[in-house]
């Protein structure tokens, strides 16, 4: 109910000021991120036929994120929490960071007990979960910027932004999203 009441609250908005509603429509699609779920990025495209390329652009510039970098300082000063993945938007790859952080250095702390019961089990169990937290420290780092990556690929897929490929009297034309090779 909430989200029908915001969908027909923004298309009366942006209609008021010259958009129309399938303008509206869209860009409520790309607020709620719906071309990162599977088959949304088909539901975004067959909304987007109508609209010119410099309308396009503009929803592009306006959802497409920049804040990589972000992310990575904080994943760097707060190592394993996975909080710059947060920031960014990435719910999903802060919490694997996070849990696999936890499991892993809950491994080392069992395998640092299970020493002086069992030697090699312990020392064993205690570097896995050692690797294990270094294994996601480096993935914290990483990851803010594939979700980033991935998140503007999708939106440009999305609203039809792919490079093409066009002939013109034979020759092979690439265009591009901001150049134009011959």
């Amino acid at each position: 109910m909430k989200q029908f009441l915001v969908s027909v609250l923004l298309v009366a908005v942006f209609a008021s000021i010259g958009f129309s509603a399938g303008k509206a429509e869209i860009q409520l699609q790309l607020q709620e991120k719906t071309f990162l779920n599977p088959g949304g990025v088909e539901i975004i495209a067959s909304m987007v036929g109508d609209l010119t390329m410099e309308d396009k652009m503009l929803m592009y510039t306006s959802y497409k994120k920049d804040d990589a970098a972000v992310g990575f300082v904080l994943n760097f000063l707060l190592p394993g929490i996975g909080i710059g993945n947060y920031v960014i938007g990435d719910t999903s790859g802060g919490t694997i960071t996070l849990v696999g952080s936890l499991v892993s250095w809950a491994a080392y702390v069992v395998g640092m007990n299970l020493i002086l019961s069992s030697p090699q089990v312990g020392v064993v169990v205690a570097y896995t979960g050692l690797g294990g937290a270094c294994f996601f420290m480096i993935r914290g780092l990483v990851s803010p910027f594939t979700y980033v990556g991935n998140y503007n690929d999708q939106l440009k897929k999305s609203l039809l932004l792919t490079p093409m490929t066009a002939m013109v009297n034979d020759d092979v034309f690439h265009v591009d999203l901001y150049s134009i090779s011959f």
